[in-house]
Formats: structure tokens, C-alpha cells, sequence
């Protein structure tokens, strides 16, 4: 059994020992581990985070940025802070605020980030 392959059942046994919750975002489904009321160290200072996400899998959910919506067990979530990479790589942190009670309506379409890094909305078009 290679390490990534022990690794990953690992973290799953680990997840099914604390009860994990279904992740969706879009088309995306995975799962983690919850985390509510949860602090979080940045830059020397210690933050309180609504909701904080574990051994979140990079490579479907590595593409998070902030403000990105979330699907968390029943409730949504919106991404506080960028995905944080955890050991080698193959799984992620990801803070949390939430859960947003009337969560925006998902529009199809692209993202599109400009050069100083704002992330713009596609809207439907008006007939």
C-alpha cells in the first residue's frame, strides 16, 4: 500500500471516529470534519471563526477562494479566508463564517477574477 493510499485511510478512519459531514460545492462532493467555534492563529493574532473545515481533500477543494459558498451538512457557509494547505498537500483547512441564512441564488457561468485580484459575478442576462 503506497503512503498516499495509507494516508487517505487514515484520515478516513479518522473522520468516520469524529462524524464527519457531506461538503458540497457546486458539483463538487466530499466530506470533513466540522468544527464550530473554533479559533484560528494568523499573523500572531488568534481570530474566532464561525465554522472551520478539516481534512478537506486539495484536490477538490484546493480551488476555494474567499466568499466561495459552501454546502456543509444542512447549512451554508460562505469561505472566510482562503483554503490552508495541511501536511503535504493533500489536504486543506478551510475557515468558515456562517451559516448564512438566505444564501445567494447560484448563477451559472464562469469566474472571473481582474488583475488586482477582485473576483467579478456573471448575471443572468435581462430580456
Amino acid at each position: 500500500m503506497s503512503w498516499e493510499s495509507r494516508q487517505r485511510l487514515l484520515v478516513r478512519t479518522v473522520n468516520q471516529a469524529f462524524n464527519v459531514v457531506p461538503v458540497t460545492w457546486g458539483s463538487v462532493e466530499g466530506e470533513g470534519l466540522l468544527r464550530k467555534n473554533s479559533m484560528l492563529e494568523m499573523n500572531g493574532e488568534v481570530e474566532v471563526i464561525d465554522a472551520i473545515l478539516h481534512n478537506i481533500p486539495t484536490d477538490l477543494f484546493g480551488g476555494l477562494q474567499h466568499g466561495d459558498i459552501l454546502t456543509v451538512k444542512d447549512d451554508v457557509y460562505r469561505v472566510k479566508y482562503d483554503p490552508m494547505v495541511a501536511g503535504d498537500g493533500n489536504y486543506c483547512t478551510v475557515p468558515l463564517s456562517g451559516p448564512i441564512l438566505n444564501p445567494p441564488p447560484e448563477i451559472p457561468g464562469q469566474r472571473i477574477t481582474t488583475v488586482t485580484g477582485i473576483p467579478l459575478v456573471a448575471c443572468p442576462e435581462v430580456s
